[in-house]
């Protein structure tokens, strides 16, 4: 299948005009960049009131690989993205969690090229929402440009997007064991992570769930105390939870 490249940048004109030899190369201007000082209430109710970007990409599309170039402007590069969000819907209603990423800081420098973001790994989606939740120092935060590849559109939501419905994860706080369920339109085979705020994968399994509601049981002996999150993944669609275990 052919990938074309999504840029979505935050001017009038490509970037790639600047410098036709080297196309990765991003210029230093903060007029370049997307910035914002003031937190807004999310369209995703779970992030609440953040520093977030919304982007439609009007049809739902197969996603790829991701290349971002953060804040470059000299003496502004705190401003740059260091930890953010994304998360990916086809009605800008129902959210899904892809995950967190992290960025270095810009160079500010004109030979600045950015770095490869995270691999959305064939999702389907129309809406992207990127959230900001940590930035290299500055109360403001913002990035220069994204580029995202796309397998294009998909041939129709219900056959392409296998949505989860509610993950809920019981009892949570959990001491022993939890318990998993999760509701699915079709069966299919999952992985299952389980990873600390490091970003660390501490368990990690496979299940096969059935067409409908799925529920099983995951044994936490020799879990540290914590904030945990428990991801389901398809290598499609991708939900999340959060979990906080208490050994006693």
């Amino acid at each position: 299948m052919k990938a074309t490249i999504l840029t979505l940048i935050f001017c009038f004109t490509s970037l790639i005009v600047f410098s036709q030899c080297f196309q990765d190369r991003h210029n230093t201007s903060i007029d370049q960049a997307w910035v914002t000082c003031t937190k807004m209430e999310s369209p995703n109710d779970l992030r609440g009131t953040s520093h977030w970007i919304l982007y439609d990409l009007k049809t739902v599309q197969q996603l790829g690989k991701t290349h971002f170039w953060n804040i470059n402007s000299p003496d502004q590069t705190d401003k740059g993205l260091r930890e953010a969000i994304i998360d990916y819907s086809v009605d800008n209603t129902i959210w899904n969690e892809w995950g967190r990423f992290t960025l270095s800081e810009g160079t500010a420098s004109g030979f600045y090229e950015g770095e490869p973001g995270p691999d959305l790994t064939g999702i389907s989606a129309r809406y992207i929402l990127i959230t900001i939740v940590e930035t290299h120092g500055n109360t403001c935060a913002g990035f220069g440009e994204v580029r995202i590849e796309s397998f294009g559109e998909t041939s129709s939501v219900e056959e392409n997007f296998l949505s989860f419905a509610d993950l809920n994860v019981s009892p949570n706080p959990a001491i022993d064991f939890t318990n998993l369920s999760i509701e699915v339109s079709k069966a299919q085979s999952v992985n299952v992570q389980i990873t600390n705020l490091q970003g660390k994968v501490v368990s990690e399994f496979d299940e096969n769930l059935i067409s409908g509601k799925n529920e099983f049981q995951i044994p936490l002996n020799g879990f540290a105390n914590g904030q945990y999150q428990i991801s389901i993944d398809n290598g499609r669609d991708r939900k999340s939870a959060q979990l906080t275990i208490i050994n006693l």
